[in-house]
């Protein structure tokens, strides 16, 4: 079965642009084409285009992206250099993840330590409302009795 260029971009959740994009910086060498020069996609295409934007989503770029289908595409696949590349970008997105993890757990903690301290803030507050309130209601009273003796 093949695909058009829309297909494969609904597909994947991609735009056509990126598609197109990805494609003139030469990441799709095994692309076949219609005589009017449109693109077709089938499977096997649409399998690399995901990992390719797999790869890119996880910050490899393109250059590295296009080094690694070079090496997949040789005649005498250099498979070992694929798969180091591979490897490599493997851990440098793992490092990548425990850093955010790190970051994530500071910011919890600054999010509870902030809402504790809103929480005890507002309670302060609303206790000294309360206060000024029974404040103006004594002094209300004591001005309505000072009022009524004199009168």
């Amino acid at each position: 079965m093949t695909y058009t260029i829309s297909q494969v971009a609904k597909k994947l959740n991609v735009t056509i642009y990126t598609i197109r994009y990805y494609d003139k910086e030469g990441l799709f060498p095994f692309l076949d084409r219609t005589a009017s020069g449109n693109r077709i996609f089938k499977e096997q295409d649409i399998e690399w285009i995901d990992l390719i934007c797999c790869l890119k989503s996880t910050g490899m770029q393109i250059k590295d992206i296009r080094t690694l289908i070079e090496n997949c595409t040789l005649e005498n696949a250099v498979l070992d250099k694929s798969l180091q590349m591979l490897m490599d970008h493997k851990k440098a997105v793992q490092k990548e993840i425990e850093k955010s993890i790190i970051s994530l757990r500071r910011l919890i903690i600054k999010l509870s330590t902030c809402r504790k301290c809103t929480s005890e803030l507002l309670t302060s507050l609303q206790t000294k409302q309360k206060r000024k309130r029974k404040n103006d209601q004594k002094s209300s009273a004591s001005h309505c009795r000072e009022y009524t003796a004199v009168h």
